[in-house]
């Protein structure tokens, strides 16, 4: 055997072996998620201890794949509010009348801290609309300036089959940064009996960044007090705004308004390594990401779904299965660069649990232009495959080629249900929101979501690898020289029109998206759902003789109902159709 013959020959093997040490094994899953979702890690909270060891174990297994490591050797550093409460100096006061904390008044937990004194504005919904096909403008004929607005919760009614131009202008943020760039000093908000007949005062701790100026939620008692004499008062004024065409004005009088709410700052980090294509960074890029951050220990306020229990929640499906898949896809692709016409850069996002805080930091502070970015994969809960093989795709219709390119691709009995929209409740949604065309791969919600029961022992290895073998391909096809359209796939943010009067208790299945009703993927014990007999894989599919094909006309039927209405709910169980009578 000459020398040259053994030189490939050894080149070979070594390939050969290179190719098996970056194979997707159910051991190396089984490494990562071990660790992530582990009593020492005690439920990756953002800000802690586990939080800090889980960025670091992701770090260096990004580094072990030959990944470069960008920002600050790996680490993206993000500082966040992990705490908000009330402090002691919070005031409202018209004329001789100050009214109660609490009470009367409670400041939103992401208000500026300051005090003012000025002349109120009404503005209606206080919303503002410059699509190409439709112009709205709450503030036309307005001065604020100076001026402290009160808004109205919620937006104009939209009926039935007509396109919603106000769902992405009538959240908090939308209408505060509305007001703060007409030179308003300050917010009240107040919440019409349409739209919240209970008329609740919360302080809701959202753990965000301060709105820039001081911003309240208030009773409705206490604008009537403010419109006194005006003949008008808050629930005639929702009514006549509703139809989008009253107009805004001046009060005569001024309020007085100090806001106060503390808040306890913590570090995190997203974790971000980049895959070198052969364009290296001068091409295209794409990004595929998981986020790495869980629950702590739960209790009230972390978004457990059992709060009254203080115990590790582990988070194994949520979302340690998202972290060791693109862990495991990043070694993968590191000894398949040859394949790659592109860049990927691969982040583990921080504080997602709490509102996407890490992605929506990268994509307001991106290490690379945005304009570079193909697209977006994001990976949250793929660790619990069911005996159906179903997972859920979303943000299929964010780009023009999305479809034709999920059905090439050779899924080996895996069904996917694609759902075209481009937000959803994970990180995708801030890319989305940036013009970017994203995927969002999951394998569904189950009982155990959001509670300590989400363990290892529960987590489907040879589901995940399955899983990831239909994104790795789909991976190879965006890297090469494909063009990718983006389009617009509904709205691009959450619309919240409504505070919903009832809830059945329910979890929907959101892999499930064939307009055939509204399949439960479990029920909450104790719930108007349980109670009533509605079970685990039932599809609703009627609701008081109206059709429910889909979320969306779930969300839609259960605006209507009130609490202790008794409704019938039609169910397709086992191919049969069942009638049940929910009480709520």
């Amino acid at each position: 055997m000459n020398r040259f013959f053994i030189v490939l020959l050894l080149i070979g093997l070594a390939a050969c072996q290179q190719a098996v040490d970056h194979a997707i094994t159910t051991e190396e899953l089984e490494k990562h998620i071990m660790y992530l979702a582990s009593d020492d890690l005690a439920g990756r909270y953002p800000g802690t201890e586990g939080d800090s060891l889980a960025g670091a174990y992701i770090r260096d297994a990004f580094e072990s794949y030959g990944l470069e490591l960008l920002a600050d050797n790996g680490y993206q550093y993000i500082d966040i509010v992990v705490e908000v409460e009330l402090g002691e100096n919070n005031m409202l006061m018209h004329g001789r009348q100050t009214y109660k904390i609490g009470e009367e008044f409670i400041p939103l937990s992401f208000t500026h801290n300051s005090k003012i004194e000025a002349q109120m504005v009404f503005a209606g919904y206080g919303i503002v609309v410059d699509h190409r096909d439709f112009k709205f403008d709450n503030y036309t004929g307005l001065d604020v300036s100076g001026k402290i607005v009160i808004l109205l919760e919620g937006g104009p009614t939209v009926k039935e089959g007509e396109e919603d131009y106000f769902s992405g202008s009538i959240s908090h943020r939308s209408k505060i940064l509305s007001a703060k760039d007409r030179g308003a000093i300050g917010v009240i908000l107040v919440a019409g009996e349409a739209f919240d007949p209970d008329d609740e005062l919360l302080f809701t701790n959202r753990k965000e960044p301060s709105a820039g100026l001081p911003v309240i939620r208030v009773k409705q008692q206490v604008v009537n007090d403010f419109l006194e004499g005006s003949g008008q008062t808050v629930n005639k004024l929702e009514s006549a705004f509703s139809s989008g065409s009253s107009n805004g004005f001046a009060l005569s009088s001024t309020v007085s308004i100090e806001t106060d709410v503390v808040s306890k700052i913590a570090h995190t980090h997203n974790v971000l390594g980049l895959l070198n294509g052969k364009n290296g960074k001068d091409g295209p890029l794409l990004v595929i990401g998981a986020h790495y951050d869980h629950l702590g220990m739960g209790g009230a306020g972390s978004g457990s779904r059992v709060p009254d229990t203080v115990a590790t929640h582990y988070g194994a499906d949520d979302n340690a299965s998202g972290v060791a898949a693109i862990i495991e896809m990043a070694g993968e692709l590191a000894s398949q660069s040859d394949l790659l016409d592109c860049s990927i850069l691969f982040i583990a996002f921080a504080g997602e649990e709490m509102g996407l805080l890490g992605s929506k930091y990268y994509v307001n502070n991106p290490l690379f232009p945005l304009e570079k970015v193909k697209t977006m994969i994001n990976l949250d809960m793929v660790g619990r495959l069911k005996e159906d093989n179903k997972i859920g795709a979303g943000g299929t219709g964010s780009a023009l080629q999305f479809d034709s390119l999920i059905s090439s691709v050779q899924t080996n009995g895996i069904q996917i249900s694609s759902s075209p929209e481009g937000y959803g409740p994970s990180d995708h949604a801030s890319f989305y929101g940036a013009d970017i065309p994203v995927l969002y791969f999951s394998t569904g919600a189950h009982i155990d979501y959001h509670t300590p029961d989400d363990n290892v022992e529960k987590i489907n290895y040879e589901g995940i690898i399955a899983v990831t073998s239909i994104i790795h391909d789909i991976v190879l096809d965006l890297a090469s020289d494909m063009e990718i359209t983006y389009q617009v796939a509904g709205p691009k943010q959450q619309a919240a029109r409504t505070k919903y009067k009832v809830t059945l208790g329910i979890m929907p299945d959101v892999t499930t998206n064939d307009n055939k009703g509204l399949r439960i993927e479990f029920t909450t014990p104790g719930r108007p759902a349980q109670l009533a007999g509605i079970l685990k894989g039932d599809r609703i599919v009627k609701m008081n003789s109206l059709p429910v094909a889909n979320i969306y006309d779930y969300m839609t039927r259960l605006q209507t109902l009130e609490e202790g209405q008794t409704v019938v709910v039609e169910v397709v169980r086992n191919e049969k159709t069942e009638i049940l009578l929910v009480q709520l």
